[in-house]
C-alpha cells in the first residue's frame, strides 16, 4: 500500500510522505518566512499538530514569527489558544539546564506528538534549526540527525531544520545534505533543489522504472478499460462504505457527547495532562484557563475526595496497575459533579510509569438516578408492607412468590408458613373444586378487571374479597385484593334502604325528581311519569322541556339556569302539560344537596298540581271583589234607605204632625175666644179633620214599617206575605204576577222565612230593572225536604256574563242570604225566552232563633 501523502504548502517540494526529514537553506529573511509561513499553514488547515523551534542562530525572533503568521493565517490566535501551533525558543526546546542532550530531545518529540495524536490531530509537523550545533559540536550534530533519522521515518511527523546560509560554511552543506533525505535552497527569491547521491540514484531508478511502467500501461490498458467498470463499481461501493464510515463517526461523536465521556493521557515526566474536547465541556473549563498541569487537575475535584484520587493515583505510578475510581468535581458554576475515572499506565523498556492515560465519564445523573431508583424502591417496599390492600405475587407455576403484611393479616397465612408446609394456598382458600377452577382461571387469565370471591381464611371463617391479577412480561402475576365483606353488608343495607326509599317516592301522591349537579334528570317517581306521561329516558331526551306551556317556557328555565349556577333552591309556578294534554298549574320545588365541603352533589325536587288551588284563589278573588262591592252597595243602600225614610218621617209624618198641631191650636184659641159659649159644631169640624189626618198619619206609619218589614210576615206567614207582595208588585208596576202555593206553614225559622221574603223581592226588583218581562209566575212548593222558591219570567233573558260579572251585586247579596239561610240558589236564562230562579232551603235547616 503506498504511503499516505501530505501537503507541504512549498512549491518547489510538493506533496511528502509521512517520516520525511529535510533541511533548507535561505538567504535573508523574508527567503526563510516565504518557505515556513505556507509551511505552517498548510499544516494547521490539514489537522496537524505544528512545532516551530525558533533558534537563536536564525535571522527571527518569537514575536516577528508570530507577527509574520498572523498575517499569513488569520485565525491564529485560535490556534494558538487550542494549542495547534507551539512556537518554542532555542534554549527552551534544545538545552536542559544549559546541556544539550540529543536522547531527550529527541524523546520530546516523540511526547509531542503522542500527545497530539491523543488529542485528535493526524500527526505532527516540525521546524527547527540545528545550525548553532554545527559551529559548537559539529559530531553532537551530526548524532542528533542521525537519531533524529531513525526515529521520523517511524512517526507521523514531517520535519525541517533550517540553515542560514551566511553562517554554514560550504564543506558543512553537503555533510548537512547527506543526513537529509533532500535539501532546499532559496537565494534572492529564487529555488534551487540539491540532491543527496541516494536521491539522484532514486531518480535514475524512477527514469527506469517509468519506461517500464509505461510499457506496462501499455500493455495493460486493454485489462484497465475491462476492469474499469469493476472499478467503477468497486469507486461507487467504497464511497458508500465511506459515507456510511462517516456517518458512523458522526454516531460515534454524538454518543460520547451524550455519553459524557472523554480521553485523557497524563505524561508523568512533564507533568502534563492533556484532555479531549469533551472533558473540558464535563469540567465546564475553558481551554486557555487550565494550564495542563496535575496539580490544576487536582484543585477541581471535590476536597473530601483528593487524598483518595491521589492515593490511587500514586499506586498507578508505581505498580503500574490500572485502576477505576469514583470521584466529585465542583465545576466553575459551584456544581458538583460526579466522575468515573478508568486508567492504565505506559512503561518504556526498562518498565518505568512514563505515561497514565484512560477516560473520565461524567456520571452525575446516572448517581441520581441509581440514588432515586434507591429512594424509590424503599417508598414501595414501605407501601407494600403498609397499604391496607392484599398483594401476591405468583409465578407461572402457581406457586406463591411474594405477598405483603395485609394479606398475611387478611388470609391468616405467613408466606413462611406456606413454604414450610408446602401449602397449595388456592386449596386452602377455595376448598370447592369447581369455584377454585374459576378463581384459577381467573389467575390464569390475569385480565386487569375486578371479580369478587368468597374466599375463606385460615381459621375457617369465609370472607367476601375483591381481586385484580395483571401479568408481568416474564409471566409472574401480581393479586392485588381487598376484604369487601363489610362492604358488602353495607351494600346490601344501602340496596334495601334505597328499596324502600324507591318505594316509598313512589307511592307519595306527589311528583318527585332529582337531577345531576348540571341539572340533568336522574331519578323521576311513578307519579311524575304518570302525571306527565313521560319515562324517564324520554324526558332526559329533552322531553320535559316540551311539557313547559310556551308562554311560560323561556322565563321557567332561565329561573331554573340561575338556580344552577348560585345553587340557590329553585321555586316557581307555570302550567305544564299533564299527559291527557291539558295544560294545569304545577309548583315546582328544587333544592340541592351539598357534600361536607359545599358542593352540590345533586338536587331534589317536587311537583304539586295546583290547578284546584289557582282556580279557588281567582274565584276567591272574584268573589272578594263582588263582596267588596256588595258591602259598598249596601252600605250605600242603608244610606239611600235611611235617607227615604228620613225624608218620608220630614215629609209626610212632619207635615201631618205640624198640621195636626196647628188644628189642635185652633181649637185651643177657639175655646179661648169663645169661653163658655163655645160653637160645638166648628169644634166638631175640626175633630173630624184631626181624625181625618191622625188616619193618613198611621197609614203613612203602617206603610214605612211594612216597607221596612210587612208585619203580614209575621202575622200571616211567608205565605201570604209572598202573595201580599205579588199584589203590590203587579199593582204598582203594572206587570202580571201569578202566586201559585198549596203549603200552609212552611215550617221554615224566622231568619229562614226573612231570607226567602227578601231574595223573592231583591228576585222581583231585578226583573222590573232588567228583564224587560211582561209576565211572572211565582211558584212555592216543598221537594224532598227543602222547600223550592221559583220566580219565573219572560223577559229577554238573563246572560252569562250577567249572571258572574262584578256588576251582578243583587245576585251576590241573594247567593249570601240563601247561604246564610243553608241554601242555594239557581238562575238559568235563555235568550229571549226568560229568566228562572230557584231558590232552594233545607226545612230542617239551622234551629230558629225567634226571641
Amino acid at each position: 500500500m503506498p504511503p499516505e501523502l501530505r501537503k507541504t504548502g512549498i512549491s518547489v517540494v510538493g506533496d511528502i510522505p509521512w517520516g520525511t526529514h529535510f533541511c533548507y537553506f535561505y538567504e535573508t529573511q523574508q527567503d526563510l518566512l516565504d518557505t515556513l509561513l505556507p509551511y505552517f499553514k498548510t499544516g494547521l488547515e490539514n489537522k496537524e499538530f505544528c512545532l516551530w523551534v525558533i533558534s537563536n542562530s536564525e535571522l527571527l525572533t518569537i514575536e516577528e514569527a508570530k507577527a509574520a503568521l498572523r498575517e499569513a493565517v488569520p485565525d491564529l490566535d485560535r490556534y494558538l489558544s487550542d494549542g495547534s501551533i507551539d512556537l518554542v525558543s532555542h534554549d527552551e526546546w534544545f538545552l536542559d539546564g544549559g546541556a544539550f542532550d540529543l536522547h531527550r530531545v529527541a524523546n520530546r518529540f516523540k511526547e509531542r506528538l503522542d500527545e497530539a495524536l491523543a488529542r485528535g490531530y493526524v500527526g505532527m509537523r516540525v521546524n527547527g534549526s540545528p545550525a548553532w550545533l554545527q559551529r559548537k559540536d559539529a559530531e553532537g550534530l551530526r548524532q542528533f540527525e542521525e537519531e533524529v533519522d531513525r526515529l521520523f521515518p517511524k512517526e507521523l511527523i514531517i520535519a525541517s531544520c533550517t540553515y542560514p546560509l551566511a553562517t554554514i560554511r560550504g564543506i558543512d552543506i553537503f555533510d548537512i545534505v547527506r543526513r537529509h533525505q533532500f535539501a532546499i535552497a532559496r537565494r534572492s527569491g529564487e529555488w534551487e533543489v540539491v540532491e543527496t547521491p541516494e536521491l539522484t540514484q532514486a531518480k535514475a531508478e524512477i527514469k527506469r522504472l517509468n519506461e517500464e511502467l509505461e510499457q506496462r500501461i501499455f500493455d495493460r490498458t486493454r485489462e484497465l478499460v475491462a476492469a474499469n467498470e469493476s472499478l467503477k463499481s468497486e469507486i461507487d461501493e467504497r464511497s458508500r462504505m465511506e459515507q456510511e464510515l462517516q456517518e458512523r463517526a458522526a454516531d460515534l461523536a454524538e454518543a460520547q457527547r451524550v455519553a459524557k465521556l472523554g480521553n485523557w493521557i497524563f505524561n508523568l515526566r512533564t507533568n502534563k495532562v492533556s484532555w479531549s474536547d469533551e472533558l473540558y465541556r464535563i469540567f465546564e473549563i475553558e481551554k486557555p484557563d487550565f494550564d495542563g498541569s496535575y496539580e490544576s487537575f487536582v484543585s477541581l475535584i471535590h476536597p473530601y475526595d483528593q487524598l483518595r484520587v491521589l492515593a490511587t493515583n500514586a499506586q498507578a505510578r508505581t505498580k503500574g496497575s490500572p485502576f477505576d475510581i469514583e470521584y466529585r468535581i465542583i465545576t466553575t458554576n459551584a456544581e458538583v459533579r460526579i466522575i468515573r475515572e478508568v486508567g492504565y499506565a505506559a512503561q518504556d523498556e526498562a518498565g518505568t510509569v512514563i505515561r497514565l492515560f484512560g477516560t473520565a465519564q461524567d456520571i452525575t445523573e446516572r448517581k441520581q438516578a441509581e440514588d432515586e431508583l434507591r429512594r424509590q424502591k424503599e417508598i414501595l417496599q414501605q407501601i407494600f408492607d403498609h397499604i391496607p390492600v392484599m398483594i401476591s405475587f405468583v409465578d407461572a407455576e402457581g406457586r406463591i412468590l411474594l405477598v405483603n403484611r395485609e394479606w398475611e393479616r387478611t388470609l391468616g397465612w405467613s408466606l413462611d408458613e406456606i413454604r414450610r408446609q408446602n401449602l397449595d394456598i388456592f386449596v386452602e382458600c377455595y376448598p370447592d373444586l369447581q369455584y377454585r377452577q374459576q378463581v384459577l382461571k381467573f389467575v390464569a387469565e390475569a385480565k386487569g378487571e375486578w371479580a369478587d370471591f368468597r374466599t375463606r381464611v385460615k381459621g375457617g371463617l369465609v370472607i367476601d374479597t375483591t381481586w385484580v391479577r395483571v401479568q408481568l412480561t416474564d409471566g409472574t402475576k401480581i393479586g392485588i385484593g381487598q376484604n369487601i365483606t363489610e362492604r358488602k353488608r353495607a351494600e346490601e343495607k344501602l340496596r334495601q334502604a334505597e328499596t324502600e326509599l324507591r318505594l316509598v317516592v313512589d307511592t307519595i301522591p306527589t311528583q318527585v325528581a332529582s337531577t345531576l349537579p348540571d341539572g340533568s334528570l336522574d331519578l323521576v317517581n311513578e307519579r311524575w311519569q304518570e302525571y306527565f306521561g313521560l319515562s324517564l329516558k324520554e324526558a332526559q331526551g329533552g322531553g320535559l322541556k316540551e311539557v313547559i306551556h310556551p308562554e311560560d317556557r323561556a322565563e321557567y328555565l332561565v329561573h331554573w339556569q340561575t338556580a344552577l349556577v348560585t345553587g340557590e333552591p329553585f321555586e316557581r309556578e307555570a302550567r305544564l302539560r299533564r299527559a291527557d294534554g291539558q295544560y294545569r298549574w304545577v309548583l315546582s320545588r328544587t333544592v340541592p344537596l351539598r357534600n361536607e365541603v359545599g358542593t352540590i352533589t345533586k338536587w331534589y325536587g317536587t311537583g304539586i298540581d295546583i290547578e284546584d288551588r289557582k282556580r279557588a284563589e281567582e274565584h276567591l278573588k272574584a268573589t272578594s271583589e263582588q263582596l267588596r262591592a256588595l258591602s259598598a252597595r249596601l252600605s250605600s243602600a242603608r244610606e239611600e234607605e235611611g235617607t227615604r225614610i228620613a225624608r218620608e218621617l220630614h215629609d209626610e209624618l212632619g207635615s201631618a204632625l205640624t198640621s195636626l198641631r196647628w188644628d189642635l191650636e185652633g181649637i185651643d184659641k177657639l175655646c179661648s175666644e169663645s169661653g163658655d159659649q163655645v160653637d160645638s159644631s166648628q169644634v166638631r169640624e175640626n175633630i173630624k179633620g184631626l181624625l181625618g189626618l191622625i188616619d193618613a198619619t198611621i197609614n203613612t206609619v203602617v206603610r214605612i214599617s211594612t216597607e221596612l218589614r210587612p208585619s203580614i210576615l209575621d202575622d200571616l206567614g211567608l205565605v201570604a206575605a209572598i202573595e201580599w207582595q205579588a199584589q203590590q208588585f203587579q199593582a204598582r208596576t203594572g206587570i202580571v204576577c201569578r202566586f201559585d202555593s198549596f203549603l200552609e206553614d212552611p215550617g221554615l225559622s224566622r231568619e229562614q222565612t226573612t231570607a226567602v221574603f227578601r231574595i223573592l223581592q231583591e228576585a222581583l226588583t231585578n226583573i222590573l230593572r232588567h228583564s224587560q218581562a211582561t209576565r211572572v209566575n211565582i211558584m212555592l212548593e216543598e221537594r224532598h225536604g227543602d222547600l223550592v222558591l221559583e220566580v219565573k219570567d219572560n223577559g229577554k233573558g238573563i246572560t252569562e256574563e250577567e249572571r258572574s260579572g262584578p256588576r251582578s251585586l243583587g245576585l251576590i247579596g241573594m247567593r249570601e242570604r240563601a247561604q246564610l239561610a243553608g241554601g242555594r240558589i239557581e238562575i238559568i236564562g235563555a235568550t229571549g225566552k226568560g229568566t228562572v230562579l230557584t231558590l232552594r232551603v233545607p226545612i230542617n235547616g239551622p234551629a230558629a232563633d225567634d226571641g
